[in-house]
């Protein structure tokens, strides 16, 4: 089901195997070392992300995470740029597609 552009969906903390077997649009977890967040992509298409944190040991990981593992927040914005092309932020545990996000959007 795609989601439209006003669409927030709200995320569930899961755990790895509930990512695979009952994962709906949005869920997500972080991993325990806290530099990866795991997650279904929110606009409902299936697809997993794998979204690396910065961390003081890892700088070079793209997203900036809040540390909030039961409503986290990334920053910059998420883009699947192999999938759907969903485009969008995941504030306080809510994502929020952008206006260019997907099928069809430009790199």
């Amino acid at each position: 089901m795609t989601r439209n552009h006003s669409t927030e969906v709200t995320g569930r903390v899961r755990t790895h195997e509930q990512l695979f077997e009952e994962a709906q649009p949005g869920d997500y977890q972080v991993n325990e070392g806290g530099d990866h967040i795991l997650c279904n992509c929110p606009c409902g298409c299936g697809s997993m992300m794998n979204l690396p944190i910065a961390t003081e040991e890892k700088q070079e990981h793209k997203w900036q995470w809040d540390g909030n593992r039961e409503r986290p927040t990334l920053a910059p914005s998420i883009r699947d740029m192999n999938g759907c092309r969903w485009h969008g932020h995941l504030q306080n545990g809510i994502w929020t597609p952008q206006p260019d996000s997907g099928a069809g959007a430009g790199a």
